[in-house]
C-alpha cells in the first residue's frame, strides 16, 4: 500500500503546480457551505426564494448559518433552562422569515431591511451567553443598542465608498470579471506597423480574465504553428492580470491554469518571446476583431497575402491579442 501510494505521490500534472483538493463551486477553490447550500438548492429546484433570500451575502457568514439553523428548528437552544433562560420564537419561522422580507420588498433601503432580520436574532441569541458566562444583567437598551450597531457596520461592510476615477468608471462598462458572451482577436505585424495576419472568434460565455487568456492562447498556438523559433516574438495585452499570469505561472487561479499549462507547453515551440501590458489605447484594431468575434458564427483568419513572410533580419514582431466580454 506504501509503495502504491508512493507511485501516486509522485505523478503531477504540471511540475509546476502542486497537486491539491480543489472545491470547484467556490471561485477560490476553497470549501464554502454557502457553496455548497447554492449547490444543492439549484439541483432541488425549489421553488420557494426563502433561501435565496437568507444566502444573499447581507450579513456574515456565520449569522447566515445561525439563520439557517433557526429557520430549519435546528438551534440548541434545549440546554438554556439550565439557567432559567428560554428562547421564544414563531410558531413557523420561514413564515416569520418570509413576512420580514416581504415587508421590506416595499421600502427603499429593503436590504437594509433584510439585514436587520439577521442583526436582531443575532443579538438576542448572543445576550442569554454575555448573561451566563460574563455574569450580565439583560438590558433591552443596550441590546437595541448592538443591534443597530450590527446593523450599521454590516451596511458599512456591504457597500463601501469607492473614489473610482473616470478612467475607471469608462474602461469597459460591460466586462466586470463577470461571466457573458466573449471574443477574442488579434493582430500579428511588423514593428514596421504592417500587418501579416488578423484573426477574430467567438468563446462562448466566460469571463473576462479566461477570455483574455484565451486569447493569448490562441496567439502562442498561431506563432508556434506558423513562426517557430525562427523570430522574436513581443505578445501584447491590456490585460495586467493575462500578462502576469503568463509570466509568472505560479499566481494563476486554480479555475484557470489549464488554459496556462496549455500556454507553458507552446513556449518551449516559440523562440525568443515577451509578453508586455500595453494601453487599451494602443490596442484598437485587436479591440475591434474582438468585438466583432462575440456574435461570430465562424472562426476567422486571415493571413495578409498569400503567406506569412518571416525575413532573416531579427527584426520584431509583435502579436497584439484581445477579448472582450458583454
Amino acid at each position: 500500500m506504501e509503495e502504491f501510494l508512493n507511485l501516486l505521490s509522485r505523478q503531477v500534472l504540471h511540475e509546476q503546480f502542486k497537486d491539491n483538493l480543489i472545491w470547484s463551486r467556490n471561485i477560490s477553490g476553497n470549501y464554502a457551505t454557502k457553496s455548497f447550500c447554492h449547490a444543492v438548492l439549484m439541483q432541488n429546484n425549489v421553488s420557494s426564494n426563502v433561501w435565496k433570500e437568507l444566502w444573499e451575502g447581507l450579513a456574515p457568514h456565520k449569522v447566515e448559518c445561525f439563520c439557517w439553523q433557526l429557520l430549519k428548528g435546528r438551534l440548541a437552544y434545549w440546554c438554556c433552562g439550565f439557567w432559567n433562560v428560554k428562547w421564544v420564537m414563531h410558531e413557523n419561522p420561514i413564515i416569520c422569515f418570509q413576512s420580514w422580507c416581504e415587508l421590506g420588498s416595499g421600502l427603499k433601503n429593503g436590504k437594509v431591511w433584510k439585514m436587520a432580520f439577521h442583526a436582531i436574532d443575532w443579538s438576542i441569541w448572543l445576550s442569554p451567553n454575555e448573561m451566563v458566562f460574563k455574569g450580565k444583567m439583560w438590558n433591552s437598551e443596550e441590546t437595541f443598542g448592538l443591534i443597530k450597531l450590527r446593523l450599521a457596520w454590516w451596511v458599512k461592510a456591504k457597500w463601501p465608498q469607492l473614489n473610482l476615477s473616470v478612467p475607471d468608471l469608462i474602461r469597459d462598462p460591460r466586462c466586470g470579471g463577470m461571466p457573458g458572451e466573449a471574443g477574442m482577436g488579434g493582430v500579428l505585424r511588423t514593428d514596421k506597423g504592417s500587418m501579416l495576419l488578423i484573426f477574430s472568434k467567438s468563446v462562448g460565455v466566460t469571463d473576462s480574465n479566461a477570455a483574455e487568456l484565451m486569447a493569448l492562447l490562441e496567439g502562442f498556438q498561431i506563432i508556434a504553428a506558423l513562426i517557430g523559433q525562427e523570430q522574436n516574438i513581443s505578445f501584447e495585452s491590456d490585460s495586467y492580470n493575462a500578462a502576469t499570469w503568463v509570466l509568472n505561472s505560479q499566481q494563476v487561479p486554480w479555475r484557470l491554469r489549464s488554459l496556462v499549462m496549455k500556454i507553458e507547453r507552446l513556449k518551449s515551440k516559440i523562440g525568443s518571446w515577451i509578453v508586455r501590458k500595453v494601453p487599451r489605447s494602443a490596442n484598437t484594431v485587436a479591440d475591434n476583431l474582438a468585438k466583432t468575434g462575440i456574435r461570430r458564427q465562424s472562426d476567422l483568419m486571415w493571413v495578409i497575402g498569400d503567406d506569412v513572410v518571416v525575413d532573416s533580419t531579427g527584426d520584431e514582431l509583435a502579436f497584439l491579442t484581445r477579448s472582450v466580454c458583454c
